[in-house]
């Protein structure tokens, strides 16, 4: 078969195919096109590789002397549009689903698998690229990707052992790299592991492959658990690296014992790169408020102008404090009336001496002195 009828756009021949296919997010498609003067941006297309269809979107569309080149995305191309911030809140914990299945609507994905984790009892979906609210979305071990179908996928890729006829024809055990023997593109898919002819089994993170009239190349990049992709694992390299250069946000932690007036605290969050934090000063919002805040509560942790050196106590676990009530000097009071002593006789004979109470009787007054501190406990 030629390559020309081996790859077509809605039936148009091409004579060249570059498909990327990572393990988180969506395929993209570079197709060398004899023409492409009928298919618009933005068009919804079948691209045909051999006896596989992909279905995606014309992102863009190029030329150079006799040839078009159009780039295709997987799906309709919506994840990576543009979206509005959006809250969330159920005292049961919003549901992952629920985010997803609101961004696949605003972006026309269609959404198959979805995700089955909650994401708390409030979840803030910033304004931003509608991959990255994805992404904030998918918890845990889950990823999401989009199939050929067009079809977004939010869980876990198969891990399922590549089929017997895959052969790796060469395999670059520093860069991780393998070379398949392959003709068709619906074969071998990232998740899939693969054991031909190496002395461990891999598991395939990204494929990459280009199709002319005289090469069918098929390049996986087998990366250490965990990674995603070749550029991914570049770009959070880079991103860890910004990010490293300060520690801006807040962090949930334990409150393991009291110091004095700083406390010591334990991480709350499973395998959280924060550490336990010894003597953390307490900084609670308003002058002259002291607290004493109870063991295995939790509080929330700020470094100040996003310096290590600078952890600062700025917030308490409701419920955690004594809720007792506070007045300060020049405050309008009311105060119970004091008992009174009486003394006397009966009937003009008889002497007393007792103790009189008024249980509802109030009087007005205001503080006129006092501490220049208050303390909850």
């Amino acid at each position: 078969m030629s390559v020309e009828a081996y790859i077509t756009v809605n039936g148009r021949s091409a004579s060249k195919v570059h498909l990327t296919v990572p393990f988180q997010g969506a395929w993209m498609a570079d197709v060398d096109l004899h023409d492409a003067t009928k298919i618009k941006a933005r068009e919804k297309v079948s691209l045909k590789i051999g006896n596989a269809t992909l279905v995606g979107t014309v992102r863009s569309i190029g030329s150079f002397a006799d040839s078009s080149q159009v780039r295709i995305v997987a799906g309709a191309d919506g994840w990576s549009q543009a979206v509005k911030g959006k809250g969330y809140a159920n005292d049961a914990n919003v549901l992952a689903s629920t985010v997803i299945t609101d961004l696949a609507r605003e972006v026309k994905e269609t959404i198959g698998t979805n995700a089955t984790n909650r994401l708390g009892a409030g979840f803030a979906r910033e304004g931003a690229v509608a991959s990255y609210a994805l992404d904030a979305a998918v918890k845990g071990n889950s990823v999401w990707w989009v199939d050929y179908a067009g079809v977004t996928h939010v869980g876990t890729r198969s891990n399922a052992n590549a089929p017997e006829s895959i052969t790796v024809l060469n395999f670059d055990g520093i860069c991780s790299v393998a070379t398949i023997d392959a003709n068709e593109v619906n074969i071998l898919f990232p998740g899939m592991k693969i054991k031909s002819r190496l002395d461990e089994m891999v598991t395939v993170r990204s494929i990459d492959y280009e199709i002319t009239h005289d090469k069918f190349s098929c390049i996986a990049w087998c990366g250490a658990n965990g990674k995603i992709s070749q550029i991914g694992d570049a770009l959070t390299a880079i991103v860890r690296k910004v990010i490293n250069e300060s520690l801006h946000g807040v962090y949930r932690y334990r409150i393991v014992e009291l110091q004095g007036e700083r406390l010591v605290l334990q991480a709350v969050k499973e395998n959280s790169v924060m550490p336990d934090l010894p003597l953390v000063s307490i900084w609670p919002g308003n002058y002259g408020m002291h607290s004493k805040p109870d063991l295995g509560k939790e509080c929330l942790v700020a470094f100040a102008d996003g310096d290590r050196a600078f952890p600062v106590v700025i917030a308490f676990q409701p419920g955690s404090e004594a809720n007792a009530p506070v007045a300060r000097q020049g405050d309008a009071v009311e105060i119970l009336a004091p008992a009174a002593m009486i003394t006397g006789t009966l009937s003009g004979v008889t002497p007393f001496t007792g103790v009189v109470t008024f249980p509802t009787f109030k009087l007005l007054g205001a503080i006129t002195g006092g501490s220049g501190k208050a303390r909850q406990e």
